[in-house]
């Protein structure tokens, strides 16, 4: 296949037709800085795509083949890629991103759109969709990993800092979140699910795996028990705040206006004459338990997964 090779903007430019367009018919190397290439009908390349340095585009981008970028990436359309995207900088799309290989982010990833991925998807720093996101391989996030919609993973999902869903979570493989994990919607994970941190789920739960593991609190505000694994360690479920003064009406003691630590304490000072009231839901009940057991130590097995189950950098 034919290679296009251009060392300056200039010489890219010449490249654009009547239409505002750039089209290539083969593999396109770019060897130089693009700090700002508009390009209103967008870059299609039927190949490969290289550039050496930063590349930005004001329209959209297609690639054919492979896409590597040795810099920064930004695209102020739609970005399209049907093999493998790697990116050394920060990749932004203020458009929907569609990668049908594996993408590779060294620094940041932002998209204003839905995020699209066929492989395995990895990003160096914090990833935020302002769409959905569908990973259709495993992904590994080493920041905060923020979606705006709905959130489907098909194998593993590993978070080395917070994860932020506002809308569903779907996880076919395990869960890993070595920050804080929060889910607006329903949160739905095959395989095994291990928070560091602490799990707000405004939904349902719903767990299939081998172990499911908080090492914080969770947040929980169901009328149900979740679909839990029996081998599960959770520090304490904890109601979420909207439910303040129905947990005080049924406890009976007057929370004021202390956080959750302060309250925590006050139960605590008389948890054992509380749980043996009769009137306690299922629920209500388990929920009373994690907090009585809080300060018992974490268990070995849960120490050991953690030492077997935290992901290797990328």
């Amino acid at each position: 296949m034919e290679t296009t090779t251009v060392s300056t903007i200039e010489e890219l430019k010449k490249l654009m037709d009547d239409k505002n367009c750039v089209e290539i018919e083969g593999n396109l190397r770019i060897e130089c800085d693009v700090h700002f290439f508009n390009c209103p009908m967008g870059l299609s390349v039927d190949g490969n795509l290289y550039c050496s340095g930063n590349l930005y585009c004001s329209g959209n981008l297609y690639c054919s083949g492979n896409l590597y970028c040795s810099g920064n990436l930004y695209c102020s359309g739609n970005l399209y890629c049907s093999g493998n995207l790697d990116c050394s900088g920060n990749l932004d799309c203020s458009g929907n991103l569609d990668c049908r290989g594996y993408l590779y982010c060294r620094g940041y990833l932002y998209c204003s759109g839905n995020l699209y991925c066929s492989g395995n998807l990895y990003c160096s720093g914090n990833l935020y969709c302002r769409g959905y996101l569908d990973c259709r391989g495993y992904l590994d996030c080493s920041g905060n990993l923020y979606c705006s919609g709905n959130l489907y993973c098909s194998g593993n999902l590993y978070c080395s800092g917070n994860l932020y869903c506002s809308g569903n979570l779907y996880c076919s493989g395990n869960l890993y979140c070595s920050g804080n994990l929060y889910c607006s919607g329903y949160l739905y994970c095959r395989g095994n699910l291990y928070c560091s941190g602490n799990l707000d789920c405004s939904g349902n739960l719903d767990c299939r795996g081998d172990y499911f593991v908080i090492r914080g609190d969770f947040y929980w505000g169901q009328f149900h028990i979740p679909e839990m694994p029996e081998q599960r360690y959770i520090k304490r479920v904890l109601p979420p705040k909207h439910q303040r003064k129905h947990w005080q009406e049924r406890i009976g003691i007057d929370f004021g206006e202390g956080c959750y630590e302060l309250i925590c304490r006050k139960v605590l000072k008389q948890i054992l004459n509380i749980l043996k009231d009769e009137k306690w839901s299922s629920t209500e009940r388990w929920m009373l338990e994690t907090l009585r057991n809080s300060a018992k130590p974490v268990p070995e097995w849960v120490e050991e997964l953690e030492k077997k189950e935290a992901p290797a950098a990328a």
